[in-house]
This record gives C-alpha cells, sequence and structure tokens, in this order.
C-alpha cells in the first residue's frame, strides 16, 4: 500500500536529476497525481519494465514535492525494482540509503528495517544485525517494533 503525502511543496530545478525528468512534478504534487505515478511505475515493473520502473522511483525519492515519508517509500520501492534488476548491491543499498535519510529526521526506521532483511537476505548477517541493534537504540519505537528487532538479532546471531 501506498504511503498518502501531507502537504505538497514546490520542487526546486537543481532537484532534477536530469533535464526534463522532473517536468511532470514541477507544480504542487496532490496526492491523487502521485498515486497515479507511483501505479504507473508499478504497472512498469509488473509488465517487466524495469528500467522504466526505477527511473520513476527514482524521481520520485528525488522529487522535493513530496513529502519525506512518502519519498522513503519510494526508496524502498526502487531498491526492490534494483534487486529484480540484478543491480550492483551499493546501487541498491544507495537507494535504501536515500530513504532512510529522509526518514531519519521524522523518527522512523521503515527503510532502516528493510534495508536490514535485505542484507540478511544477501547472506551479511553481521551488517544486518548491527542495523537492527541501531534501531533498537531509538527512543521513539514501539514495544512491538523493539520486540520484532530483538527477534532479528536473536535470529542472526552466530551459532
Amino acid at each position: 500500500m501506498l504511503a498518502h503525502p501531507a502537504k505538497s511543496t514546490r520542487l526546486d530545478a537543481r532537484e532534477c536529476p536530469r533535464p526534463g525528468a522532473c517536468d511532470r512534478y514541477r507544480s504542487v504534487m496532490d496526492h491523487e497525481r502521485y498515486v497515479q505515478i507511483a501505479h504507473e511505475a508499478d504497472a512498469a515493473f509488473g509488465d517487466g519494465r524495469h528500467d522504466e520502473a526505477a527511473r520513476t522511483f527514482q524521481d520520485l525519492v528525488r522529487s522535493s514535492a513530496l513529502p519525506d515519508m512518502d519519498r522513503s517509500v519510494m526508496a524502498i520501492n526502487l531498491a526492490t525494482v534494483l534487486q529484480k534488476m540484478g543491480a550492483d548491491p551499493r546501487q541498491i543499498e544507495w537507494a535504501f540509503d536515500q530513504g532512510i535519510a529522509l526518514e531519519r529526521r521524522w523518527y522512523r526506521g521503515n527503510v532502516r528495517e528493510h534495508k536490514a532483511a535485505w542484507l540478511a537476505q544477501e547472506g551479511r548477517t553481521t551488517e544486518a544485525a548491527a542495523l537492527y541493534q541501531q534501531l533498537l537504540t531509538e527512543g521513539w519505537a514501539s514495544s512491538g517494533e523493539r520486540s520484532r528487532w530483538q527477534r532479528n538479532v536473536t535470529a542472526l546471531a552466530p551459532r
């Protein structure tokens, strides 16, 4: 399910990754437009047009016309597409890190949790456990989140 944008802001022209890429994001992006663009990217992904989906999700991550939390969810989508494409793990990590930077100032850990799960899946269990440990130090985390993260740390511990 897509996140719901809060208040939109105008896009700064310096934030466009390439000329013309952000033209459809230049004005204030309302919720319906955001959902439409995200659904188009999702459809492109489902149809195997991974490059198109990745470009659109990347544009959404970089678009200041969206609130940070929506952009962070689009970073998870971008990382997912990059995984499906067999991209270099550094690219996938970069996508996760973009989302982490966006959500961190709002005291959230959704992207960090997704990155930790991906790291574990890639066999990078020490890094995954460290990320879960980092999440466990956050004062804003709920008891349910803490319990889930602790279970993951335990499951990743060397035997």
